[in-house]
């Protein structure tokens, strides 16, 4: 890591890398467009959120109440059981719909999954 920091190259001041930048031939407006993004960039705080974590609560007001153990309907998925803020419905959605899952029971959202074991039909020799 050390020799991967020694390798790195100089900080520069912002005229130096204005400079730098005119001499490869970039202009002045697409200068100022980058510096102003990087200037913007570094005020924003960085905000990172797990919308599967228990917890989190998506602008509709959903709420992840925990993860099922159930395969999901789509590749790689894990049903979630969401709460409804509103009207304290819950039901499944795919981790991957979380960040924008509407109640389906008074926010007209798609039909829920479910969230218990889908049951086993019991053999018809016993």
């Amino acid at each position: 890591m050390w020799q991967r920091y020694m390798r790195m190259p100089p900080l520069m001041t912002e005229a130096a890398m204005r400079l730098q930048l005119t001499e490869i031939g970039i202009t002045a407006e697409a200068i100022e467009s980058h510096l102003q993004n990087a200037r913007t960039g570094r005020q924003t705080p960085l905000i990172i959120e797990r919308t599967t974590a228990t917890g989190y609560r998506n602008a509709d007001g959903q709420v992840v109440v925990r993860k099922t153990d159930l395969a999901g309907t789509r590749p790689n998925q894990r049903i979630y059981v969401m709460r409804c803020e509103q009207c304290a419905h819950e039901y499944g959605r795919d981790g991957c719909d979380i960040h924008n899952t509407q109640c389906p029971n008074c926010q007209d959202g798609q039909q829920g999954l479910p969230i218990t074991p889908a049951l086993q039909d019991e053999d018809p020799l016993t």
